[in-house]
């Protein structure tokens, strides 16, 4: 599944619904929010084309919620690396959702998932415990069931190879 597809299935999905669009080529990821007043959309824009980017993206969109998704970048605020060990451990933390999701989005069409630390002075050790921490979450998630907007999402995922042969033959 390309960057292309991931979009136009997002966009199928929830540009009606929650008047949101998926976007690539961005050179850093971002997420703006649109405007009722204006009808202007959402704009969830993924880095250059690529699929994990895209997954990534929405991974942290379906896990913002109403409330987040009317601030940019769901009102996070990026701490470029290098980071702090206290820096590194709280980006562990809100990255570990968002990962996990994205983990299993990734599964669902068979693009290969590596976690990110997103800092190159992160230990492989410290790596694999984050990886090791997003399989443990995706084992809970999958077994009770994906639920909202992720829920939905995996489900057209899942949909998609169907979908795809009888619109692209």
């Amino acid at each position: 599944m390309n960057s292309d597809q991931i979009a136009e299935l997002f966009n199928s999905v929830f540009a009606g619904k929650y008047n949101t669009v998926l976007c690539g080529g961005a050179t850093e990821p971002l997420y703006l929010p649109g405007s009722e007043e204006t009808g202007i959309p959402s704009r969830l824009c993924f880095s250059h084309d690529y699929p994990r980017s895209a997954l990534h993206e929405i991974s942290h969109w379906c896990i913002a919620g109403a409330k987040r998704r009317k601030l940019p970048d769901f009102g996070y605020v990026y701490v470029p690396p290098p980071r702090a060990t206290a820096e590194q451990k709280r980006f562990f933390e809100l990255e570990l959702k968002a990962q996990t999701l994205e983990y299993i989005f990734c599964e669902a069409v068979d693009i290969r998932f590596s976690p990110s630390a997103d800092n190159l002075m992160v230990t492989m050790e410290t790596l694999t415990r984050f990886m090791q921490s997003i399989i443990e979450l995706s084992v809970k998630w999958k077994c009770k069931g994906l639920a909202g907007d992720a829920g939905l999402f995996l489900q057209a995922l899942h949909a998609f190879p169907l979908l795809s042969t009888a619109r692209y033959g």
